[in-house]
């Protein structure tokens, strides 16, 4: 019987709660394409999350955090099982047909932020847009960046600044708002707030949890300070191969609004 977590009952408030993501029997090893004998990095038999759902996910370095996410994202696949996201199943689409979902579905924030130095704020997200196959020319998308920028407590006159010229807490916020461009829904959330003192942390998460109330959300992260941010956690133990298998999929009863 493979580690990892069992869902049961889905959680429905009228409706409006669907299945944002869908991990059932997923076995992966990193050196599976060359040992059938390898031994697999992370099993999961089923584990759901469902859409304005947020979790926090921790572990130390090497625990399989990284690797977990780059399956979620697509850059990785399963060596078995089902990854399914909105209800399509995601693990067995083309490399090109991933690329496609990811750009118009999920929103990725990086821990190193990936912001491009020598472009601009406004060129950094308009890139996400780009990518998802919108017409970066329409002028309601750049009315979009203005509010997203202003939710984010962001200097409109920094619209044209290049990324290199900006503070490691502005960065993070155009890497958010480059995440959330295209109103994914899905975000990814990775150690976010490693470069941050206190007070820009804590501004930072209430920013992110308020911008991120639609979407299925997954932060990653060591800091067990940031755990009161959120009312579902996950320990990457409990991927892992000979861990006792534990209940952490929310079911009727159980309040899945953001916190």
């Amino acid at each position: 019987m493979k580690a990892g977590v069992s869902a049961t009952e889905s959680p429905k408030t009228n409706g409006s709660y669907n299945i944002a993501i869908a991990i059932d029997n997923v076995s992966f090893s990193h050196n599976a394409a060359h040992s059938e004998r390898a031994r697999p990095f992370i099993e999961i038999d089923q584990w759901h999350l469902y859409r304005g759902e947020h979790v926090f996910l921790s572990g130390p370095s090497g625990s399989g955090k990284s690797t977990f996410l780059n399956l979620l994202s697509g850059t990785l696949t399963p060596d078995s099982g089902t990854i399914s996201l909105l209800e399509q199943p995601f693990s067995a689409l083309s490399n090109k047909q991933r690329d496609r979902f990811r750009a118009n579905n999920i929103g990725v924030v990086f821990q190193q932020f990936n912001l491009i130095p020598y472009l601009s704020v406004k060129q950094n997200i308009k890139a996400a847009l780009y990518f998802a196959g919108a017409n970066i020319k329409d002028k309601a998308l750049d009315e979009r960046i203005l509010t997203l920028l202003n939710d984010l407590q962001l200097s409109n006159q920094l619209l044209n600044a290049k990324a290199d010229t900006l503070s490691v807490g502005q960065q993070q916020r155009v890497a958010i708002a480059r995440a959330l461009i295209n109103t994914p829904d899905i975000l990814i959330v990775d150690e976010p707030t490693s470069a941050l003192d206190a007070k820009a942390r804590d501004s930072f998460m209430d920013v992110l949890k308020k911008l991120a109330k639609n979407s299925a959300l997954v932060f990653v992260s060591h800091d067990p300070y940031l755990k009161k941010y959120f009312s579902r956690h996950i320990s990457m133990h409990q991927f892992t191969p000979n861990h006792q298998k534990v209940t952490d999929v929310p079911t009727a009863s159980r309040d899945v609004s953001p916190c």
